[in-house]
């Protein structure tokens, strides 16, 4: 899969000096810093069958109060 982003042309010129102060071409530049913010911001999932607890403590997810509540005749009868 390829992407296409732009760069306006002071972030053009900022890639192409960093990437010849470390003796790549833009391309490899860029590349190793999309794999470094990649790593730090989006890691791989790594299958390994087991189970984390807590993986998602952050609250994204919750249950209603009412949850178990039984639903009206209007749900059933199709008048909501």
């Amino acid at each position: 899969m390829a992407m296409t982003f732009s760069l306006d042309s002071d972030q053009e010129q900022r890639v192409h000096e960093a990437a010849l102060a470390r003796g790549l071409d833009d391309t490899t530049f860029l590349n190793e810093v999309m794999t470094k913010v990649l790593d730090e911001f989006a890691p791989r999932v790594r299958l390994t069958g087991e189970r984390k607890l807590g993986l998602n403590a952050m609250g994204v997810q919750w249950i209603a109060d009412d949850f178990d509540a039984p639903l009206p005749d209007s749900f059933w009868l199709g008048n909501e």
